[in-house]
């Protein structure tokens, strides 16, 4: 079993962002992060030891219309979803989800996105959900 948390952005997530949080945090990564696909694990040193924290997904591109269908849980979330990953944590170690949640936090502040907690039941960041008015559009004839 693991914890699972998404994030949905509007921006997409440069590789450059996530290489700068885990430097940043110390932290380090082994497995693949392409536009291809991939799986990232998360881990950091203790003792000399990696001390395994959560895998993250590559952000992959979707439709609105599919993040309305199918990840309802980010309407009114996320103005212009574009961009999904997921980020989970093996076995329920609290450091390990107090890692992935600051990071998806990390991710939805500097994206334009919003980040859902399955196990909390909704949306975590940002706090309380709240709906975004569409912006008005004006047709010219």
């Amino acid at each position: 079993m693991s914890y699972d948390i998404e994030v949905a952005t509007s921006r997409k997530i440069p590789w450059s962002l996530v290489a700068a949080y885990l430097r940043r945090h110390k932290l380090e990564s082994s497995g693949s992060f392409s536009q291809t696909g991939g799986l990232l694990e998360v881990s950091r040193q203790d003792k000399g030891e990696d001390e395994y924290l959560f895998d993250l997904s590559v952000p992959q591109g979707v439709r609105p219309r599919d993040l309305v269908q199918d990840f309802s849980q980010f309407s009114g979330a996320v103005r212009d979803p574009r961009w999904l990953l997921g980020i989970g944590v093996s076995g329920f170690d609290d450091d390990g989800i107090r890692e992935a949640v600051a990071f998806a936090r990390y991710l939805a502040r500097h994206c334009e996105g919003a980040v859902f907690d399955g196990q909390a039941g909704g949306i975590i960041w940002p706090a309380g959900k709240r709906e975004l008015r569409r912006r008005k559009t004006r047709v010219v004839e």
